[in-house]
């Protein structure tokens, strides 16, 4: 693990790897994909039942506590809005992945094929983050992306996803962000 990084991916394996046994936030995203196991991942605190075959993301500034049982496994991808998002599509990148938002419960249930799929790219960007080579931060990049637009599309499917981000108080929190982000001056 390296400390600080703009992009890492941990292994959630009987309770070593990630320790989160007290509610905290951080300035980067989480994306968790829970091969088995139970418990419950609170978030802005609200409870989410871990279940095999999910992904749970937490976004900049949430509250999350993690209380899993100790025979679940799965992994966690860490990775910061500058890391995947370039300075210019900053803001309508992130409203492009509703689930980035930070608004309502971003759980998403995209079944065992595709959930295998994610597993597998998993995979494959460990062996990039190992190997150290040129590029490798633009293909961390893209393998990101492939993942994102794949849960895009099972969250725009609506099957089996647990989310009430999409409701029409999504819509307005999120227009309320864009307005904010444009006219803020710090």
């Amino acid at each position: 693990e390296r400390k600080g990084a703009p992009f890492q991916i941990l292994q959630l394996d009987n309770y070593k790897g990630y320790a989160s046994n007290i509610p905290h936030r951080h300035n980067y995203f989480e994306l968790f994909l829970f091969e088995k196991g139970s418990g419950v991942h609170e978030i802005d605190f609200r409870e989410v039942q871990i279940k095999p075959y999910s992904v749970h993301f937490v976004c900049p500034g949430q509250v999350h506590y993690l209380r899993r049982s100790p025979d679940s496994t799965g992994t966690v991808i860490i990775f910061t809005k500058e890391f995947y998002f370039l300075p210019h599509q900053m803001n309508q990148g992130v409203s492009e992945f509703p689930f980035l938002s930070g608004f309502g419960n971003a759980t998403i249930e995209p079944g065992d094929s595709v959930f295998e799929s994610l597993v597998e790219i998993v995979q494959l960007m460990k062996k990039e983050l190992n190997a150290e080579a040129s590029d490798s931060e633009q293909i961390l990049r893209n393998y990101l992306s492939i993942i994102l637009l794949q849960l895009k599309r099972v969250y725009s499917d609506s099957k089996g996803v647990i989310s009430d981000s999409r409701s029409r108080n999504y819509v307005v929190f999120d227009n309320f962000r864009k307005l904010l982000e444009a006219n803020y001056i710090s």
